[in-house]
């Protein structure tokens, strides 16, 4: 990495892409060097808002990373399913990655992740924006401070109903929820709780609302390290009594209960104390993942969200779903 601002190039500019960008451009500390999308369109709309010349405008990833030497680092914010081949490229040419979650469609394109991660010494990270929330690390605090004692239940209920033109690439997923937006609270509940994953009993079904999806609604019971049980519930079927994105948590301890639904509330015997959480536009996180990952590269360290780190989230998904299909207990850890 030279002096002065760090250059990144970002392939995928939908809705999501371009909410990336306008984080980008207000931060100040980043300068585009290229980007990509098959979009002629959105090529030529962010290419203006980048200012950036016709010839670091490109229809093909591969001939960016050819032609932007420049580049320090690369944002991935396209489809799930082409991120595995956009990352492992993206590290064969020595670039830096940030790519939008979820990582990949299964657990063996991720062990072909950090396998490159480690053949690479190149620093990825996952955009688990989640967790950079103010209820996320307040929530955090609260229990590795021992406020309600040792947590030993936690119930997160996630209810918001999802719909999507009829010609959108998430219309095809068979779990929905579980992978496209279940990544966030399996990593906020990794991080609050700081635990792992040890075993997994789902079950899903569908909905006559959503005959597109054949599993919109989801639960799921984890044991995690430390005895900690935590079940999970939700669906993208549902309009009614819709809860807050983080979801609404219920943590249960030696010493006291959590209840979080927007505002923290703590209940210990007939005492109850309301903690008000500030509430921030979405971009907001996005920028306290991207200050992360430019805090790694420019510290030489491992981000918080690396790969080590999130495939452990990763496992949560894939082997819920394992379970749904097997109708068993799943080993995790």
């Amino acid at each position: 990495m030279g002096e002065g601002r760090l250059k990144i190039a970002q392939v995928g500019l939908g809705s999501f892409g371009r909410k990336w960008m306008n984080v980008i451009l207000r931060d100040g500390e980043w300068e585009y060097s290229a980007i990509a999308t098959r979009n002629d369109k959105a090529r030529e709309v962010a290419g203006d808002c980048c200012g950036l010349p016709e010839s670091a405008r490109f229809s093909n990833f591969e001939e960016m990373l050819e032609h932007s030497k420049d580049t320090d680092a690369v944002l991935i914010t396209t489809p799930y399913f082409m991120h595995t081949e956009q990352v492992l490229m993206s590290l064969s040419h020595m670039r830096h990655v940030l790519v939008e979650k979820p990582l990949c469609a299964s657990l063996e394109e991720a062990q072909s992740i950090r396998d490159a991660v480690r053949d690479s010494r190149m620093t990825l990270m996952v955009a688990e924006n989640y967790r950079f929330s103010p209820g996320s690390i307040l929530m955090r605090d609260l229990i590795s401070t021992g406020k309600i004692g040792e947590p030993e239940a936690i119930f997160i209920q996630y209810f918001v109903r999802h719909r999507f033109p009829e010609s959108d690439w998430r219309n095809q997923y068979q779990y929905p929820l579980l992978v496209e937006n279940a990544t966030h609270h399996f990593d906020m509940l990794r991080y609050i709780t700081a635990t792992e994953p040890v075993t997994v009993i789902g079950s899903a079904f569908g909905s006559r609302l959503t005959d597109h999806w054949e599993y919109p609604t989801v639960s799921a019971q984890y044991e995690m390290t430390g005895g900690l049980n935590a079940h999970f519930a939700g669906s993208w079927a549902y309009d009614g009594f819709r809860t807050p994105w983080e979801g609404i948590w219920r943590v249960h301890g030696t010493k006291g209960s959590i209840l979080w639904d927007g505002d923290i509330t703590i209940s210990k015997g007939n005492t109850k104390q309301t903690i008000p959480v500030e509430t921030f536009p979405p971009s907001h996180s996005l920028k306290k993942v991207l200050d992360e990952f430019m805090g790694a590269l420019l510290e030489k360290r491992r981000p918080a969200i690396d790969i080590e780190d999130n495939i452990q989230t990763l496992r949560m998904v894939f082997c819920a779903i394992e379970s749904m299909e097997n109708m068993t207990r799943v080993t995790i850890a």
